[in-house]
Parts: structure tokens; sequence; C-alpha cells
């Protein structure tokens, strides 16, 4: 993979600045301040590429990756894999939705390989680069912080898994399931032939018998169908014969309920002429109460019309009533009306006269104000005098900045010079002159003396730019107090004018006090003497008079007592107008009745005569049925067993078929079975040889030789020669068996050390070789696609020396990758690695970036 082109949008602390070209340079340095958006760079690959940076890895924490104020961000990223150009944008949104696009181009239009979702996108992502982000964060892409993540956070395990995808061995993982799936299904099929064969085999020997029991079967058929049509016939005989009496049986039921029909209408006659009969009664005693009821309904229409003008004088009182409690209501109303005054002016009487007591405290306080005021001028002399010592501080620092710069490039001479007289050079790079072992050890400790000199010169001017830099410090301190007290005269100022606003109104509020005093005493008086309301007080007087003689409440209620008795009466008076109309009708009823009921009853005994005659019929007709269902039964009988004979032949027939097409199906079978035989064992084969101890094996054990042997020239051109590495692939357990490793020795010292055991810049070193080294091999490898090599800060943990080293190293590494970039913030570092790609922040847009070609 080698990048062509990187366009990010509010990602992480980058804006929308321009899209980076990766084609203007093949090494390049990435430089910049810390914190200044250097690794965000390649966050942004990583992150188009598998979805994933630094601390967001498994789809954690995406929402970090979103510049703050903004709700989405987007990565477009263009690489050359293969010969091809291919294209990758991705989006992120704050609710969590995301999209992924995924392009080719053929050098004229370009395809979309996206799938249906993002994960399938994602998946085709890894297809074509043939590795996920840990493999390839692992191997050539050196992540700020994760240095050592191949040999220090994997685990044996995992960096075989490591190793193997990026040998490209996951084909023969996959080649291994599908030998091992299809062994077992060729085992599976055998297995199922072996049973197909035993049951042909048996279904074969059973041919003559089945002959045998299907002719016997037949013939019990046949005999039994004669007795089943015999049974039949005298069934059909037994039927009709009940078939006759259940007719007769059923006149009889006609007849019964016939009987019953007539019995319940004499009974209802009856009972309907006794209930008239007792309605004559009452209706004749109620006839003789004529003259009483009459009485009592004249004396009912005095007593209502009474009554009527009594309700209207309880009107009239009542409407009297209601009048007086209104006027009390409006006296209640007109006195609470006073005390809310009264109170409400007592309330604000107290506002005004802590108010009125506040303002003589503010007139002192802006007395105060003012005199603070007057001492404004004393900050402008203040602010005069810190201008000149900052002016001085930036002068001083610039001057011992200078001074510092002079001395390093002095400093780096005499080195220079040191580096050529340790060389063994023919002539003295101080004087000039020939050089032999006297002269070479006198030049060699002036140098020394003149950098000791030097590096005194060099002490004393950082401490002078060290007092420099605190004094410049503490003059801002001190403008920063001088703006303090700047803004507290503002507020002073602000709060004058203020209570000087307020002090106005004082007079206003000293007139309010006194006419609400007046008042208060005005509205006690008329409520202690009761003076208020006096037309309504009067009102009320003339009213409660009228009132007591208006209506007398005992006698009306008597009158309703007396009502309340006749109301009976004059009911019984409509009731008596009915029941004379009603008395001859009642009469002709009774006689009707009479006549009817002498009629039912001379019908009743003759239906009685011809129900016992019809009884005497049907005698027979429970012995003919029991007859009947005794017959139907063992008719049905027989003819399951008829069923089940005709069903066994059947069945007898198709093992019969059966066993005739096994005789013919078994050899077939036979040849078959011995087919997945042997495709079972070439695939048991097969899965053996992609398996463990198989093809990955001898590949794996064919690539550690060539792995150890580079990342040892590595290791040792870093390290002096004093170290060296040794992979382990297999160890020993405590039961004695082996198991898949991937540890890493280290020789160091004369004797042999895990990696772990390391850490700083040795451990470091000994990364970068394992890291480099795998970079390069699987460069080398023809499936590889590792042709970009990225290191990002790995040199903070080492010397001078080891940082030359690995410069060496990486320089080393170019003729074996297609594009070389080093992330670094060291000065001494910057213009070793050709092209220059400077990050730094701009306050209103964010990080942004330009390039500077070698």
């Amino acid at each position: 993979m080698i990048p062509i082109r990187l366009k990010l949008k509010d990602f992480l602390s980058y804006s929308d600045p321009d899209p980076l070209d990766f084609t203007a340079f093949e090494v390049g340095a990435l430089i910049g301040d810390n914190g200044a958006g250097k690794s965000a760079l390649l966050d942004a690959m990583t992150f188009a590429l598998f979805g994933a940076a630094r601390g967001c890895e498994g789809g954690q924490n995406q929402d970090r990756l979103i510049r703050d104020g903004a709700d989405e961000t987007e990565v477009d990223f263009t690489f050359s894999l293969g010969g091809l150009e291919h294209r990758i944008v991705r989006r992120r949104t704050r609710k969590g939705k995301g999209d992924l696009n995924f392009l080719v181009s053929d050098g004229e239009t370009w395809t979309n390989l996206a799938g249906e979702t993002l994960r399938e996108t994602d998946a085709r992502v890894a297809s074509v680069l043939r590795m996920d982000y840990k493999t390839f964060t692992a191997s050539a892409f050196f992540v700020q912080g994760r240095s050592e993540d191949f040999l220090s956070r994997l685990g044996p395990e995992q960096r075989k898994e490591v190793f193997v995808r990026l040998l490209d061995l996951e084909a023969y993982e996959k080649l291994e399931e599908t030998a091992r799936s299809r062994s077992r299904e060729a085992e599976r099929r055998r297995g199922g032939l072996a049973d197909r064969i035993a049951e042909l085999e048996g279904a074969s020997a059973e041919l003559e018998a089945t002959q045998a029991e299907l002719a016997t079967a037949e013939k019990a058929s046949a005999d039994l169908a004669a007795s089943v049509d015999g049974l039949a016939a005298e069934l059909d005989g037994a039927q009709r014969t009940v078939g006759e009496l259940e007719q007769k049986e059923a006149v009889l039921n006609a007849a019964l309920e016939s009987l019953a029909e007539t019995e319940r209408a004499a009974t209802e006659a009856d009972s309907s002429l006794t209930g008239k009969r007792d309605l004559l009664i009452e209706i004749d005693k109620l006839l003789a109460r004529s003259e009483e009821v009459a009485r009592a309904v004249e004396e009912a229409v005095a007593v209502r019309e009474r009554e009527a003008r009594a309700r209207e004088e309880q009107a009239k009182a009542a409407d009297i009533d209601r009048r007086c409690v209104v006027l009390e209501q409006e006296l209640i109303a007109e006195e609470k009306s006073i005390r809310r005054r009264l109170a409400d002016s007592s309330t604000r009487a107290n506002t005004l006269a802590k108010e009125i007591e506040g303002l003589e405290a503010d007139h002192v306080r802006a007395e105060a104000l003012e005199k603070q005021l007057q001492d404004a001028h004393l900050l402008e002399e203040a602010e005069k005098r810190n201008e000149i010592q900052l002016e001085e501080c930036r002068l001083a620092g610039a001057r011992a900045d200078a001074q510092a710069a002079a001395i390093r490039e002095k400093l780096a001479d005499a080195k220079e010079r040191m580096t050529l007289l340790t060389s063994g050079g023919a002539e003295c790079p101080v004087c000039g002159e020939p050089l032999d072992a006297k002269h070479r050890a006198q030049a060699k400790k002036k140098l020394q003396s003149e950098a000791a000199g030097l590096k005194t010169q060099q002490d004393s001017e950082n401490a002078a730019l060290e007092t420099s830099r605190k004094e410049f410090k503490r003059c801002v301190e001190e403008r920063k107090r001088i703006k303090r007290a700047r803004d507290d005269i503002a507020s002073v100022s602000a709060q004058r004018e203020a209570l000087l606003a307020k002090l106005e109104r004082a007079p206003a509020l000293r007139e309010e006090a006194s006419a609400l005093a007046s008042q208060i005493a005005s509205d006690e008086a008329a409520l202690g003497e009761a003076s208020f309301g006096e037309g309504l007080r009067k009102k009320l007087e003339t009213m409660r008079s009228e009132l007591a003689g208006a209506y007398n409440a005992e006698e009306h209620s008597l009158l309703r007592s007396r009502l309340e008795e006749l109301r009976g009466f004059e009911e019984l008076s409509g009731k008596i107008k009915q029941a004379t109309q009603q008395r001859s009708l009642l009469a002709e009823d009774i006689a009707s009745l009479e006549a009817r009921r002498a009629e039912l009853e001379s019908g009743l005994g003759q239906r009685r005569t011809v129900i016992e005659e019809l009884r005497a019929g049907i005698e027979d007709l429970p012995r003919e049925r029991r007859r009947r269902d005794e017959l139907a039964t063992r008719l049905d009988e027989l003819r399951r067993e008829q069923a089940d004979l005709t069903a066994a032949a059947a069945r007898l027939s198709e093992r019969l078929e059966a066993a005739r097409r096994a005789a013919a199906d078994l050899e077939a079978t036979r040849t078959a079975e011995v087919q997945a035989a042997a495709e079972h064992r070439s695939y048991r084969r097969l899965t053996e040889a992609f398996g463990r101890g198989g093809i990955p094996d001898l590949i794996i054990d064919n690539a550690l030789p060539e792995l150890e042997e580079e990342a040892n020239r590595i290791l040792g051109a870093l390290s002096d020669y004093e170290m060296s590495v040794h992979f382990q692939m297999e160890k020993l357990t405590k039961s004695g068996k082996t198991r898949d490793t991937f540890d890493v020795l280290v020789h160091h010292d004369g004797g042999v050390r895990d990696f772990s055991m390391f850490s700083g810049g040795e451990a470091f070193r000994i990364a970068f070789s394992v890291r480099l080294a795998m970079s390069k091999l699987l460069v080398r490898r023809a499936g590889a696609r590792l042709e970009t090599l990225v290191v990002d800060e790995g040199f903070g943990t080492q010397d001078p020396q080891g940082r030359e080293r690995l410069v060496e190293a990486l320089n080393l590494a170019r003729a074996e990758f297609s594009k070389v970039l080093v992330i670094t913030h060291l000065d001494d570092l910057k213009d070793l690695f050709g092209a220059q790609i400077r990050v730094w922040k701009d306050p209103g847009a964010g990080s942004v970036f330009d390039v500077q070609p070698a």
C-alpha cells in the first residue's frame, strides 16, 4: 500500500485543510511541536483503512475522532496497491451513524467495491489489503507509544497469528478447513451408504417369504368378503323392522304432547278464572268507599290553594333575607379592604424606612469610592514601568539565545574536529600539521579543553537565560495584576455612578413616607370607631324590620302535612272511576272462561284412551333395536378385519417391490461406498498437509531464518553488535509435550533473556529491528503488499549514538520501501529525512501543514 492523497474534514484537531499529496516525496519527515497534529495524520489513514485509530480500536470511542464543535468527520484516502489506484471515503457522525465507500480505478473510471453494509465493506477492504488493523500496526506502521506492540503487547499466540497473516498463510487455514469439511462429508456419505447396503441386503433376503405372506393375506381377504355380504343383508331386514316401530312411536309422542298441551290449557283457565274472581271482589270493596273519597278530594283542593299562598309569602321572605345577607357581605368586604390597605401601607412604610436608612449608608460609601478613584493615576505609572521591564527581558533573552546558538555551533565544530582526529587522518584538524602519536594526543587534549570551556560557557549562558525567563515571567504576572487593578477601578467608577443615581431618590421617598403615615392614622380610626359603611347599615336595619312579619313557617308546615294525608284519597278517586268501567267487562270474561274449562275437561278423556292403544303396539321396539345394533357392531368388526387384510396385502406388495428394487440397487450402492471411502482418505491427507506440521509450518520454518538474519543484521548495526535475537516457535510444557509459541530470545552480555526483560532504549532497538526486518521480509516475498514504512516518534528513548544508528537503519530501508515517513520533534533529526511536512496549530483553522521538498 503506497499513499497518494489524504483529505481530512473535522478530524481530531484538523478542520478542513488542503489535501496532503504524498507523490511529492519518497522519504519525508513530519515535523512540528508536540500536540500540533502530526500523529493525527497517521490516525486518519488507519481510520480510513480500518475504521480504527489510537484509543479507538474495535469501534470504541469513535466520537473522540470528531473535531470539537463539529457533528461529523470525513477522511478521503487514495492509495496505490498492486498497480491499481484505490480510494476510501469514510464518514462518522456523533449519533453513531457511519458511511464507507471503497473505489478502485482502472485509469479512466472508478468502480465502487462497497458492500450492502458497513461491516461487509470493511471486510472487503481488509481482504484487498490482506491484513487488519492489528497486523498493520504490528508490522510496518510504528504508532507513537506502541513501538513494541508486536513483542510486548501481543502474546506468543497473537504474534504467530500476525506473522501468519503477513505471510499470507490464511489461505492454507481455509484450505485445511475445506479439506476437513469435505473429509467429514465423505465419511458421512460412506457411513450412510454402508447402512443402506445392510438395509438392501436384508430386504433382498426377505423376497420369497414376502411372496408367501402376500398369497395367504389375499385368500383370507376373499373368504371374509362373503361373510360381510351375508351379515349386511340381515342388518337391512332388522333396520326396516325398527323403522316401522319407530314411526308408531312418533305417533304416540305426538299424542302425548297434545295431551300435555290440553292439560296446560285447562290449568291456565283455572288460574285465570280464580284471579278474575278475586279482582271482582276487590272492585266491589273499592266502589263501597265512593262518598268518603269525594269529600276528601274537595278538602284537598281548598288546602292546596292555602299552601300556594304560603309558598308565595315564603319566597318574598327569602328574597328579603338574601338582600340582607348581601348588605352584610358588603360591610364585611369594606372592612377587609380598609384592613388590607392598612397592612399594605404599614409594609410600604417599613420598606421606605429601611430604604431611607440604606440611602444614608450609600452616601457614606459614595464618598469612599470617590477617594479610591483619586488614586487611579498611580496605576498608569506602574504600567509604564512594567512595559519597560518586559522589553528589557525580551532583549536579554534574545541576546542569551544568540550566544547559546553560537556556542552550540562551536561545540559542533569541536565535535567534528574530534571525529576527524579520532578517525586517524594524516593532518591535524586543529593546526593542519602532519600527525604523529604525540601530536595527536596534544591536539586531542587541546580540543577536549576547548570543548570543556565551551560547555562551561554554555552552562553559564543557560543559567543567564533561565534567570531572564524567570524575570520575564514575573513581569508578565505584574502586568496581569495591573490589568486586574484597572478592571477594579472601572468597577469602582460604575458603583459610584449607581450610588449617586440612588441618592437622587431620597426626597421623593421621604415625602411618600409622610403621606403613608397620615393614611395609616385615618384607617386605624375608622376601624376602631366602626364609622365606615353608614348607608349600608341603615338599609340593613330597614330590611330586617320588613322580614319580621312577612311569613309564618309553622302554619305552612301544617298545610303541607295535611295535603300529604289527602293525596291518597285523590289516587283512590281515579281508581274508582276506572273500576266502574272495568266491572262489567270482568263479569263477561268470567262467564267465557267457565265455558272453556268445561270443553277442555271433555277432550282430556278421549286423548288418554288413544294413548293407551298406541303404547301396546310398540312394546317390541327395544328388543328390535338391540338386535339391529348387535348386527351393525358385528358388521363393523368384519369390515375392519377386511380393511386390515387389504392394507396388509398392500404393504406386503410394497415390500415385495422394494425387495426386488433392493436386489437391483445393492451392487451400485457397494460401488458408491468404496468411492466415498477413497474420497475420505484423500481429503484426510489434504487436511494433514494444509494443517499443523504441513505446508504452512514449512513456509514459516523457511521464512524464520531469513527474518532472524535480517533482524540481527539491523540490531547489530543499532547495538554495535552487542545484541542478537532468536525466534523460538515451540516449547516443552510441564507434561513433556510441545506447544506452538512465538518467543523472542535476546543474546546480550553473554546470556539469553526474553524480550520482556528489556526496557527503554534497548527494548525499542530490539522491537525496531524485528519490526523493520519483518517489513523488509514481507516486501521481498511475492505475496506481500507492505510498501510503506511509517515511524511515529521512535527516537526519544535513544541516546545520540542510538539515534544516529536508527537513522542509518531507516536509510537502509529506503531501497526496499516505496514510501518512508518519519515523525519527529527532535531538531537535530529534522534535516536527515529528505522532504519535510511541517505541522502547526492555527488559532482559527486548527491544525494545518505544508510540504517542503528536499
